[in-house]
């Protein structure tokens, strides 16, 4: 358990259990009341894996964003000032995919788990985590 003096210097994210900080707009399963803003907040971060799952298999796809590149540049685009590139390079570095890979259900966790790491700047939360929120959705 993190002492009450460090856990305010955890990133945003780990605060929130919200892995890829997911902005506030919608009603999610598993979601608790938020003191942010902005962004959601989970009572376990596998909800929010599990919302973040949910984005890229419905809405995405709908929408026809299937490739690694056209899930990070929507979800990271560069007017929100995002490294939106280095991001997509990390993303397909973690992963062994590249830029132009379907972004599959059998991959979705992978994806996940690694876009998790870029948006809170280290691995908080485990593969494991992020394939039980996958599985969620």
């Amino acid at each position: 358990m993190v002492a009450a003096t460090g856990y305010s210097k955890l990133p945003r994210g780990v605060r929130n259990n919200n892995p890829l900080n997911i902005r506030k707009g919608n009603d999610w399963q598993g979601e608790t009341v938020s003191f942010d803003g902005a962004f959601e907040s989970f009572i376990n971060p596998v909800y929010g894996f599990r919302a973040a799952a949910v984005i890229v298999k419905g809405a995405y796809r709908i929408r026809g964003i299937t490739t690694l590149a056209d899930v990070v540049t929507v979800w990271a685009p560069e007017s929100d000032n995002n490294p939106t590139t280095h991001y997509i390079d990390y993303v397909a570095d973690k992963t062994g995919l590249n830029a132009s890979s379907t972004v599959t259900d059998e991959v979705l966790a992978p994806v996940l788990h690694a876009m998790s790491i870029f948006e809170l700047g280290g691995d908080y939360f485990g593969l494991a985590m992020a394939q039980q929120g996958v599985n969620l959705a």
